[in-house]
């Protein structure tokens, strides 16, 4: 029981390439290579960030620049929704007539296009 749940969890993509643990939804990554270091200069300055390394010693801002290249290279960024969100809610709204009309719109303008190419 506990096997089957584990295995059902598990993404082919995860078995096929394991260097890449894809956590967001989203049809956008980074597959051959890492973004570049230098995008996450000005904003490790802006955020004060400066962790410190084993021995008490703060890291140097290059290899910071690299985990966090990295992590976005096998993680990404989650995504901030600032479209889809909202526009959900508006359309949730509107009312079902309106719905109704956009929905017959929407499917005659398809066949169209369908029928041009």
């Amino acid at each position: 029981m506990i096997c089957e749940n584990i295995l059902k969890s598990i993404d082919v993509s995860e078995i096929l390439n394991p260097v890449l643990e894809k956590k967001y939804n989203t049809p956008y990554s980074y597959t051959t290579k890492m973004p570049p270091r230098k995008a996450f200069d000005k904003w490790i300055v802006r955020k004060g960030i400066a962790p410190r390394g084993k021995g008490g010693k703060f890291l140097s801002r290059q290899s910071l620049q690299y985990l966090i290249a990295r992590a976005v290279y096998k993680k990404g960024i989650k995504p901030s929704l600032f479209f889809t969100k909202p526009f959900e809610a508006a359309f949730k709204r509107l009312p079902d007539d309106l719905v109704q009309a956009y929905s017959i719109g929407l499917e005659k303008q398809i066949q169209l296009n369908i029928k041009e190419k």
